[in-house]
């Protein structure tokens, strides 16, 4: 869980940048944009007006729903809710457990190690069904497919912990940055009129594409000033 960039510096970190960054450039990126559309269209399409909900809990879930569209390419709602439960709780129980690292049972560490396990064990079952499935376009599919010059491609554990560490990162610090921008919208009216009229002037009630959003200003300042105020 733990072989990833977060924790590598110098040769071997350069070495498995360039692995991964095929994944993340031109007609992949495209893709995972559609997917980004389509769960935010189908959470608004949810939302009811005049009803109250926690904004934050609301863009977790949105995030989470993005990273396991964008990551593993999941459709099954079972899988998704087992994968999703059993990241959640590692990412929480971790943090009590770096603190005292005793595995005995009873002890947070412990508790980690166990998830751990669990969490791996299905990580490896998805990636071989992705090794099985060569025209899958998630993230964890192009970054099985990806090889260096020399014909390298990353193992297995490496692709668990680089997984590992996409999901927890790009699952709490979008939905913490979308809860602050919202609520500095809504303390803010005059901002939010201004930034409705340049999306109706320029989207006409459709999503953004990625080449449209160069043309929103306003919503590259709004964005940028929440994340100068509240950097998540």
């Amino acid at each position: 869980m733990l072989n990833n960039l977060q924790r590598m510096d110098g040769d071997h970190h350069k070495q498995q940048r360039r692995l991964m960054m095929p994944a993340f450039h031109g007609q992949h990126m495209m893709k995972y944009h559609h997917a980004m559309i389509d769960q935010t269209q189908h959470m608004l399409d949810r939302w009811e007006v005049g009803r109250e909900f926690d904004l934050l809990r609301a863009m977790q879930q949105l995030t989470q729903n993005v990273m396991n569209k964008t990551l593993f390419g999941l459709d099954d709602d079972k899988k998704v809710a087992q994968l999703s439960d059993l990241i959640h709780k590692l990412t929480k129980v971790m943090m009590l457990g770096v603190r005292m690292p005793v595995d005995i049972p009873g002890f947070p560490y412990h508790q980690a190690l166990r998830i751990a396990q669990k969490l791996d064990a299905e990580m490896r079952a998805i990636i071989e069904q992705k090794r099985a499935r060569p025209e899958a376009t998630d993230i964890l599919a192009a970054l099985i497919q990806t090889h260096d010059g020399d014909g390298e491609k990353l193992s297995n554990d490496q692709l668990i912990g680089q997984i590992f560490a996409f999901y927890t990162t790009a699952y709490q610090t979008p939905a913490n940055a979308l809860t602050w921008t919202n609520f500095l919208l809504a303390q803010h009216p005059h901002i939010l009129a201004d930034l409705l009229n340049e999306l109706d002037e320029k989207l006409h009630g459709t999503p953004p594409t990625s080449e449209q959003l160069s043309q929103l200003p306003l919503l590259e300042c709004v964005v940028k000033e929440s994340l100068r105020l509240f950097p998540p």
